[in-house]
């Protein structure tokens, strides 16, 4: 993970073990690399931060946490608590009411030609949740949602004669215990 012009406007408020973060933060470019492949390179992060961390049962509430991630805003509301050998998720990422081409923003570096040159229209929402509580020694995993839906969606390579257009998608991916052979996909 890396950080360019990271600016930071807040407050940090301590109480006890209790720490309060209240601040709005900016960062011009993020580079991102997980197992040596790229994931966001060179996108802008905006954010308003709200959020508890409490050193003594070593947890973070996300109250109203709000973030623009190159175009595409999203909310991170929820907790993760990390006692002992666990760690405990209930965590929501939502994006309500937002442009398609706000998501396609996210397109990893080897997609971005193909992102430059696509015209994208239409309305999507996406809900992200993980509930449930890992724990490798008692083989615990969280289970793990998303939705996404698009309405009124167009998708158009290169000005191309044959462009996906009126397209609407409701999806639901449900993935029990982060357990690969009890994924649920339904598409429609």
């Amino acid at each position: 993970f890396k950080a360019s012009n990271f600016n930071y406007k807040g407050a940090l408020s301590f109480v006890g073990n209790k720490l309060d973060v209240a601040a709005k933060t900016n960062i011009d470019e993020v580079l991102f690399v997980f197992d040596n492949t790229i994931y966001i390179d060179k996108k802008s992060l905006n954010a308003e931060v709200d959020t508890q961390i409490d050193l003594d049962d070593l947890s973070l509430k996300f109250n109203k946490n709000k973030f623009v991630l190159a175009k595409f805003p999203f909310e991170v509301i929820g907790e993760i608590k990390l006692p002992n050998d666990e760690i405990d998720f209930d965590l929501k990422i939502s994006s309500k009411n937002n442009q398609l081409a706000d998501l396609f923003s996210l397109v990893p570096v080897h997609f971005q030609q193909w992102y430059e040159n696509t015209k994208i229209e239409g309305n999507s929402t996406f809900d992200f949740s993980l509930k449930g509580k890992m724990n490798e020694s008692l083989k615990l995993n969280p289970d793990m949602k998303l939705v996404l839906q698009v309405s009124n969606g167009l998708i158009n390579y290169n000005n191309g004669q044959f462009p996906i257009k009126n397209f609407n998608l409701n999806t639901n991916i449900s993935l029990p215990e982060l357990n690969p052979d009890s994924l649920e996909v339904y598409i429609s």
